[in-house]
């Protein structure tokens, strides 16, 4: 007796040459010698011009019947599945923010930047545009609001990273500001929602029906402000308080945000008897790396950029709390174009405090050409 299939087995549709097979063997079962048929023969060829179709209907009904389950469901049907059953959206893409500092290296200034958009900076291959305007005065300094080009995950360059103005200003330099115990993005970036965090918001809704508990504030606190990706909770102590730490992909979320979340979560519709809910940053834990990456000097550019993409995407998922281990940001390193050898000196690994969020630093890690 076969085994018994798996629902995942049962909603999975056919590709066209299982498809073709079942002809076939249906065929055979109704008298013909369906098995002896040659490629090339009339009744094979016909069979093959038809298996796509059958194929391509048994993946619409198995699509059409996934989306009714939220671990099933992809694109679209998990979409319609998510507004229908859990009234949830997929979050979209977000503009990555932060501030730059202009400074007056070569006494050219005053000089207006009057209009958003007017200046362009990168860095690891992402383009910045200013946001906000001033005047950068004889000499000094002006710090502005810059915005990526493009939304997206790829638009929190790590701290460290060098910039350089697009629009080309002689005498006048950039750089980030990066803030004591902060990074220098001020609106984190973010792609658009992938299926499997979208199913995550889906589950936790359910921590709703149990007031107080833990699943409900991180489902609370993600509803409130579309930033949050990690969150890490405070139990209640003596005298009822519950503290949600919150993070997003590059660290600490905008202080704004923060502030809606406590509102939200004190709302009294959710608010549960004798406790005081609010809602905190997670302190950051800026891991600078220290080392030597040797790579192919024609290959260079495009090494610093894979890097820093790779290394974004690794921290944005280390939970609060969680461990920071070298072997895998080596690996995400080592996985750019030209690179030969990585040496890194920071510890094996990390131990987060458990509101802690790590936030990867490249201003010490040393790029040498080979």
């Amino acid at each position: 007796m076969s085994a018994p299939l798996t629902l995942a087995e049962l909603l999975a549709g056919q590709t066209d040459t299982e498809t073709l097979a079942t002809l076939v063997a249906l065929a055979a079962l109704a008298g013909f010698p369906g098995t002896s048929w040659q490629e090339g023969s009339v009744p094979r060829t016909f069979f093959e011009l038809e298996a796509p179709a059958y194929a391509s209907l048994t993946q619409l009904i198995a699509s059409i019947t996934s989306g009714g389950f939220v671990a099933y469901a992809e694109g679209p049907w998990l979409d319609l599945c998510a507004a229908q059953l859990y009234n949830l959206q997929r979050t979209p893409a977000r503009f990555s923010r932060g501030t730059l500092r202009l400074t007056d290296e070569g006494g050219v200034g005053p000089l207006d930047v009057s209009t958003a958009g007017q200046l362009f900076a990168e860095s690891l291959g992402v383009r910045f545009r200013n946001v906000t305007t001033g005047t950068l005065a004889l000499d000094g300094t002006l710090d502005l609001t810059w915005e990526a080009e493009f939304s997206g995950a790829a638009g929190n360059v790590p701290d460290g990273s060098l910039f350089t103005l697009s629009t080309t200003i002689p005498g006048v330099a950039v750089e980030q500001v990066t803030p004591p115990g902060g990074t220098w993005i001020s609106t984190q970036g973010a792609d658009e929602e992938a299926d499997e965090p979208l199913r995550e918001r889906c589950r936790a809704r359910w921590g709703e029906l149990g007031a107080g508990v833990e699943l409900a504030y991180k489902f609370w606190a993600a509803t409130a402000s579309a930033q949050v990706t990690r969150t890490a909770l405070k139990a209640a102590d003596g005298d009822g308080t519950v503290v949600v730490y919150v993070a997003g992909p590059a660290g600490p979320i905008d202080a704004g945000e923060v502030t809606a979340i406590t509102t939200y979560l004190t709302d009294p519709v959710r608010k549960v008897q004798c406790v005081r809910p609010s809602a905190q940053n997670a302190s950051v834990v800026t891991v600078s790396l220290v080392g030597t990456v040797k790579v192919k000097a024609a290959q260079l550019a495009a090494a610093q950029a894979a890097a820093a993409a790779a290394l974004v995407a690794l921290f944005a998922v280390i939970p609060l709390g969680g461990v920071v281990y070298r072997g895998p940001i080596e690996v995400a390193i080592m996985a750019g174009p030209g690179v030969v050898n990585v040496a890194l000196s920071n510890p094996a690994e990390l131990q987060l405090g458990a509101a802690q969020v790590p936030v990867v630093s490249l201003s010490s890690l040393t790029w040498q050409a080979v």
